[in-house]
This record gives C-alpha cells, sequence and structure tokens, in this order.
C-alpha cells in the first residue's frame, strides 16, 4: 500500500500544487487547509507523514504536535514543516515545536522529496518496533519507552583543522557529550581504540566532498561493521545544497544547509541519539524477549500468547487509525496421514516448510504465528477484505502448488491447506470480541474443511448464506 500524507496549508494553490506533485510519485495524500480540519481526518485516515506549511499559526501547530505524540497510533509519525525564512533561528523554533525537520523557502523539490522518502522509511521501522514493543509490555515484559541519552561516541569528520576544532566545541557544548574529531576519511574499523560511533557528523561544507565523494563516504559507513548503525548528520554549505538530497536518499539520518548554531546543532544532534538510542533499546528489547517467550520451537514462528497480544494491540490501534484489520486461520488438510505414513520427524520438517512458505507469502507487517499442531493464524493490520483474500489466496498456492522435499523421504510429501478469513475493526477491549473474532475465522475454516479443503472461505460470505 502507498504511504499516506497529510498535507495542511492554508493557502489553495499551494496546497493544490504539493498534492499533484505527491500523487504523481504514487503516495495516497490527503490535503486540508487547518489543524482542526486535519484533527477530524486523522481519526478516519491515519498518515504516516505530516506536510506542514509555515504559515499555519503556531498555537495550532503546537497543539498538533502535542496531539500527535500523545496517541499511541501516531507518536511515531513524522512532521515537515516546510517554508519560513532560512535563518538558524527559525529552523530551531520549528524543530523545538516538535517538527522532525523544516525545508526553508524557496523549498527545492528535489530535497523535499528525498526528504520525504527519508521520513517514511525511518517512520516505519520506528512504528513496527513500537507495535511489537507495546506488545511486549502487555505480555508483561516492562521497559521504558523514553529515551536514556547515555553517554554516546560522537565522531566529527573533517578535515578543516581549527575550524574542525571549534566545531566540535560547538557541537559538543550543544549536545552535552564528548565528541571526537577524526579526519574526514577516517574508517572507525581501522581504530581498535574507537568505540562503535553512535552519531557521525560529516563536515562537507567548504566543496570538501563532491557528489562521488560524499556517496562514497555515506556507502562506506554503511559498509563497515562498526559504523553501519550510527546515526549520521552531514552538514553542507549552502552552494552544495544540491547534495542534500543525495545524502537523504543514501541514507543520511539528517542534513543541515548553510549556517547553523548552537542551538540547533545541538538540537537535531541530541534528537538524533534519542532516536537512536530509543531504536537499539526497542530492538534488544524485542528480540531478546521475543527469543525468550514468543516463539514456537519448532517452527520459529511467534506463538499463541505473542499472536493474541499482537492482535489485540492492532485491534486498539484500528480504533484510533479507523483501518480495518484480518485474521486469518490456516489448517493443514489431512495432517495425521503425513505423520503416520512418513513419521513424526517428516512431519516435523513439513510444519517447518510451511511456516517459511506462509511467511514468504504474507507481507512485513504480516503476523503469523503457530496456534496448534497444524493450525496456523494469520495476523494483519489495515487490511481490507479484498486484500485478505488476495493474502490468504497467495499463501494456499504457495502450500499446494510445490511438494515438499523432506530429508529420508524417497519422494517429495504434497500437502494443501484450508483458510478461514474475517475481518474486523471493534473495540479489543470490549469483552468478548476475540471470542466472537475466532469463532467467525473458525466457522470459515470449517467451511472451506466441508467444501473439500485447499480453499479459502470469508466469515461474512457464510453469515450472508
Amino acid at each position: 500500500m502507498p504511504s499516506r500524507i497529510l498535507i495542511i496549508d492554508e493557502v489553495h494553490s499551494r496546497r493544490t500544487i504539493l498534492r499533484v506533485k505527491l500523487l504523481t510519485a504514487r503516495y495516497d495524500v490527503d490535503a486540508v487547509d487547518s489543524c482542526k480540519e486535519a484533527y477530524d481526518l486523522m481519526d478516519k485516515r491515519r498518515p504516516d507523514l505530516i506536510i506542514l506549511a509555515s504559515s499555519a499559526n503556531t498555537a495550532d501547530y503546537e497543539d498538533l504536535c502535542t496531539s500527535v505524540r500523545k496517541k499511541a497510533a501516531t507518536r511515531s509519525l513524522p512532521i515537515l514543516m516546510l517554508g519560513g525564512p532560512d535563518t538558524s533561528v527559525a529552523r530551531f523554533t520549528a524543530l523545538d515545536l516538535g517538527a522532525e525537520d523544516v525545508i526553508p523557502d524557496p523549498v527545492p523539490e528535489a530535497l523535499m522529496m528525498s526528504r520525504i522518502r527519508s521520513l517514511l522509511r525511518r517512520a516505519t521501522v520506528m512504528r513496527d518496533l513500537d507495535l511489537q514493543a507495546d506488545t511486549l509490555r502487555f505480555m508483561g515484559f516492562h521497559e521504558s519507552r523514553r529515551a536514556r541519552f547515555a553517554p554516546a561516541c560522537v565522531l566529527l569528520q573533517s578535515d578543516r583543522g581549527d575550524v574542525a576544532t571549534t566545531l566540535a566545541a560547538t557541537l559538543q557544548a550543544g549536545l552535552g557529550q564528548r565528541v571526537r574529531c577524526v579526519p574526514l576519511f577516517f574508517v572507525a574499523d581501522d581504530d581498535p581504540a574507537c568505540p562503535a560511533p553512535d552519531l557521525v557528523v560529516l563536515d562537507a561544507t567548504q566543496g570538501a566532498l563532491d557528489r562521488q565523494q560524499l556517496s562514497a563516504r555515506l556507502a562506506d559507513l554503511r559498509a563497515r561493521e562498526r559504523s553501519r548503525g550510527a546515526a549520521t548528520l552531514v552538514l553542507l554549505s549552502a552552494e552544495s545544497q544540491d547534495l542534500a538530497a543525495l545524502a537523504f536518499d543514501l541514507g543520511a539520518y539528517d542534513v543541515i544547509v548553510g549556517q547553523t548554531d548552537q542551538q540547533e546543532l545541538g538540537h537535531r544532534a541530541r534528537r538524533l541519539l534519542e532516536v537512536k538510542d530509543m531504536h537499539d533499546r526497542l530492538t534488544k528489547q524485542v528480540n531478546r524477549n521475543l527469543a525468550e517467550a514468543g516463539r514456537d520451537t519448532l517452527t520459529g514462528l511467534s506463538n499463541r500468547r505473542t499472536a493474541m497480544a499482537h492482535l489485540e494491540r492492532i485491534a486498539e490501534r484500528a480504533q484510533d487509525s479507523g483501518m480495518d484489520y484480518a485474521v486469518i486461520l490456516a489448517d493443514i488438510d489431512h495432517f495425521k496421514s503425513v505423520n503416520d505414513r512418513h513419521g513424526h520427524a517428516a512431519g516435523d520438517q513439513v510444519l517447518r516448510a510451511v511456516a517459511e512458505r506462509l511467511v514468504a507469502a504474507a507481507r512485513p507487517d504480516d503476523l503469523v504465528a503457530r496456534v496448534g499442531g497444524e493450525e496456523f493464524l494469520i495476523a494483519l493490520p489495515d487490511t481490507t477484505v479484498e486484500e485478505a483474500l488476495e493474502i490468504a489466496g497467495r499463501m494456499r498456492r504457495r502450500i499446494g502448488d510445490s511438494p515438499f522435499a523432506v530429508s529420508g523421504a524417497d519422494t517429495k510429501i504434497a500437502v494443501t491447506i484450508s483458510m478461514g478469513v474475517t475481518v474486523d475493526r471493534r473495540d479489543a477491549l470490549s469483552g468478548c470480541v476475540f471470542d466472537a473474532l475466532f469463532e467467525k475465522a473458525d466457522a470459515a475454516l470449517y467451511r472451506s474443511k466441508s467444501d473439500g479443503r485447499d480453499t479459502v472461505s470469508l466469515a461474512d460470505q457464510i453469515a450472508a448464506a
């Protein structure tokens, strides 16, 4: 599904032009002329990114940012501000109010589009991690979501001598962290005494890097084991503004073009460290706790406990976003005969292979879980009936169209799978909603079995019949 962008701009002509540009780039776009109208729309259609014109009322803008950050469903939602004067003070004011970034007038289209792509990539990662972390907190694995901002390794890579020393001091004062100044082409992997950096600031001002060199420098940071996880902040001269779009598309977390001061530089660097710290902790928390408590030992899929908690979080978020979500129950047909004819070891191999094919047919945000002997559950957030049926059909074909090679068996083992689909958007906490939801999915699965197996049935079609 295309990412959804919400434009808030009281100037009709400017709003229309931007909407057309984003539609041409294949985004799903909503456009309104006030923050008040945006509130009403966000309750129905949750955006992945908000673009706010600088002409918006400051008080309304601050209220919007506060509201967005308070809701669980939107707390990772980035806000990009367009327009306004090109001064460090003006940029800092927008950042301090809650914008993820600000692009002052005149707004270069290439830079705007690359920044949109960059923010959407990061927001997707953080939203997915946040959803998984919410699931784990619901299961009892508590850990604060606040950034701890622990002591970090910050590298300023610059070849400007005394100017670099002054810049490092400015960065250190604004950041409150020790900053190590190293040459522009420094490689952390080559220095055993240098810890893995959390933030790398590339000083590409004064024409220090041309287009090819900047590409090589950013690519090298991502390729090296000790620096690939670092947040990257690129400093560019006003004359090199065209390199900003390239930097974002190559993975830079942030770019500052032109003159900056201690406040803005410190704010941006501090924000990058906070985001990285939160990302790292969420990743470790999710990986550690899921490995301990949330996995089926045979297939490596989520188990029933994880699936139910995750599905409840999806249902809660559906109330905020207004989006449907779907549940698929799937059961391998005649699986007992596989165990009887080929043995339980072969049956286990088939279960693992079926799990792999289901995951391969799912989308990145979908959850595939083993909830019984040969029964699987697939939770599909933000999914319509048509999309759920398409995914279920794809999974059914992946299983049935190609037999499974099993070690110790003379021939490949052919199996099929039956599936029941239901779509729901009701409150996850309203009594027996999950009982009703699974009754519908189970009834649809039973219909698939009754209709000869190796088929997909939709719960609503059964109810209509």
